[in-house]
């Protein structure tokens, strides 16, 4: 029976943390190199900027070198259940996810809307790429982040990604009620 390397896995409670000097300082370690190269996935908070920018911070002044890798905002379109993404396939060829991943020592997933990034890796296949290499036997990739970047790594976690407020562009009809009353994902 081959047996798995064990995931190295840094997550953190909330999506900026990793931008703590220790969470980044352990992320690096765990790379065993000096300045890793990090692969930033801001599916969840839709690619934004703002939220790549506060989640490197920490990585970046140490002198990571950060390839951020958009999947969803720009492949995304307006369904009747909010936003959603585009179906049809759209997003980086196979060959450019490859590449990306292929460049990177830890993947930093961003943390958001833990459904959204999990629904849409699994339609670009990332899902795949991310289980290969994360057990990779010579070369495995570090999996870190906040919040929904923390548990998307794992099979089972807690997620307010049901909130109605968790979404780019958020239902201007809302009234006060329904936007605070919604059920945690379990």
């Amino acid at each position: 029976m081959t047996k798995l390397p064990v995931p190295r896995i840094v997550a953190a409670g909330r999506g900026k943390s990793v931008a703590l000097g220790p969470i980044a300082s352990k992320i690096i370690e765990l790379t065993q190199k000096r300045r890793p190269t990090i692969l930033y996935l801001g599916t969840a908070t839709y690619d934004r900027e703002g939220p790549f920018l506060a989640q490197t911070r920490g990585l970046r002044s140490a002198g990571c070198r950060i390839i951020k890798l958009d999947l969803g905002r720009r492949h995304m379109h307006q369904c009747d259940d909010g936003y959603d993404n585009d179906y049809e396939g759209h997003g980086p060829s196979r060959g450019a996810l490859e590449e990306a991943f292929d460049k990177a020592d830890a993947l930093l997933a961003s943390g958001g809307n833990t459904m959204f990034a999990v629904r849409r890796w699994k339609m670009l296949g990332v899902d795949k790429l991310i289980r290969e290499r994360a057990f990779h036997e010579d070369r495995p990739l570090v999996l870190c982040g906040g919040s929904a970047g923390a548990v998307c790594w794992f099979a089972h976690g807690h997620s307010d990604s049901n909130d109605p407020m968790n979404v780019p562009t958020p239902d201007p009809s809302l009234t006060d009620e329904e936007k605070r009353n919604w059920d945690y994902v379990r």
